[in-house]
């Protein structure tokens, strides 16, 4: 009988410290992560697709990596609380920088804009009116406006 006594009592000496390590696991919880989503736009706000877009800390280490859509868009996944930075970059276009602040919250979608590095082309098209639908009224010298059906 003494034996019996003395196995339970190691056993559970053996268990009460894997009792109190899984209590004190469970009060310290894997740290909060969030998304960090975004859109890439030119100068005109047309998106962007294939931007690299870096998530840096404040060291300036590259943190995570990612690529814009065809809209434009992009997302960071598990990103933890803090303040990083966004640095876009594609051939033909000036790099764009974005500060963003992830709290316990989460974080506002991202706007970077990135610069062209040559004009940026945009056909304009004009027609000439033949009428004029307003002219000056030499009575009061206001605008006389005119509707023919």
């Amino acid at each position: 009988m003494r034996q019996y006594a003395i196995i339970i009592a190691m056993g559970l000496g053996l268990m009460l410290p894997l009792a109190d390590f899984s209590t004190t696991w469970a009060q310290n919880p894997k740290p909060a992560t969030h998304e960090v989503t975004g859109t890439v736009n030119d100068a005109i706000g047309r998106p962007i697709s294939s931007v690299a877009i870096n998530l840096q800390n404040g060291q300036g280490k590259t943190l995570s990596k990612t690529t814009s859509d065809k809209q434009g868009h992009f997302t960071f996944k598990a990103v933890a609380v803090g303040t990083y930075a966004m640095v876009a970059s594609k051939a033909a276009f000036k790099p764009g920088t974005a500060i963003v602040s992830v709290t316990k919250t989460g974080a506002k979608p991202v706007q970077l804009a990135l610069q062209a590095e040559t004009a940026l082309s945009l056909t304009v098209a004009a027609k000439r009116l033949n009428v004029s639908r307003n002219a000056l009224s030499p009575q009061t010298g206001g605008s006389v406006y005119r509707f023919s059906e």
